[in-house]
């Protein structure tokens, strides 16, 4: 993970250069990964025929397990941004900065996973 916000407020990047977040994607699974220890997993659906891609986030372990996040995906300059609204919330129209509706907005590196 690269970046965090909610509601148009970011982590300050110093928050990132010593943690090692990362969320593993194999075929329509996925897993969050803190410091080495496996958290949130669950399946993800993309449906690319949308603009912007929707990305729903099924959750089936950790604390929003048997949640459905929605949500719309894109890569920009090789970097993954996820933006969802929290569980019970619609899904973002389009990417922004700044807002006010409960939405994150993740950002992702690609990195080889040993």
């Amino acid at each position: 993970m690269v970046s965090v916000g909610k509601n148009g407020n970011f982590a300050p990047p110093a928050m990132f250069a010593n943690a090692k977040i990362l969320l593993i994607i194999k075929g329509n699974k996925y897993v969050v990964v803190t410091d080495g220890q496996k958290g949130e997993r669950g399946t993800i659906t993309l449906n690319t025929s949308q603009d912007p891609v929707h990305f729903d986030q099924h959750i089936t372990h950790g604390d929003d397990a048997g949640c459905v996040h929605y949500g719309i995906a894109r890569f920009r300059d090789g970097i993954l941004e996820n933006f969802q609204g929290d569980y019970g919330c619609s899904r973002p129209k389009r990417f922004v900065r700044q807002w006010s509706d409960g939405a994150s907005l993740a950002s992702f590196r690609r990195v080889k996973v040993t």
